[in-house]
């Protein structure tokens, strides 16, 4: 072997290491969303907005077998995120005031795949058409 493909067998190898090390780097799963509330006026002229940010916003998330993992709150933006390892899990929207018919949002099922973040939109109905 010459001196001279010494570095170049090094760089190799250097980079399978790093490659290899990368592969064994694995960013968290999640759900990150958005829960909105809307439509907010019956009739609306572009650019005006007919949704707006819920926050406070409760959900809660079960597993596919039905298990409860948790309960996220949104942000002053209506955003959550909550890491959960990867599945399908259903996002049930509680109601902000269960005595009221509406803001109310129907359950969305989501699959989050091993490293990735699944984002979703929840759309909460003011009644309103």
């Amino acid at each position: 072997m010459s001196r001279r493909a010494i570095p170049g067998m090094i760089l190799a190898v250097l980079v399978a290491f790093a490659a290899a090390a990368n592969a064994q780097i694995q960013r968290p799963s999640a759900i990150s969303g958005v829960a909105l509330l809307g439509p907010l006026h019956v009739f609306t002229h572009p650019p005006q907005a007919n949704y707006a940010p819920l926050d406070g916003a409760e959900i809660e998330i079960y597993a596919r077998n039905g298990a409860l993992v948790g309960t996220v709150e949104t942000d002053d933006e209506g955003e959550f995120t909550v890491p959960v390892p990867p599945g399908v899990y259903k996002l049930v929207p509680l109601p902000p005031d269960p005595e009221l018919l509406f803001p109310r949002a129907a359950p969305r099922l989501v699959a989050v795949r091993s490293g990735q973040v699944a984002h979703v939109q929840i759309l909460y109905k003011t009644g309103k058409l």
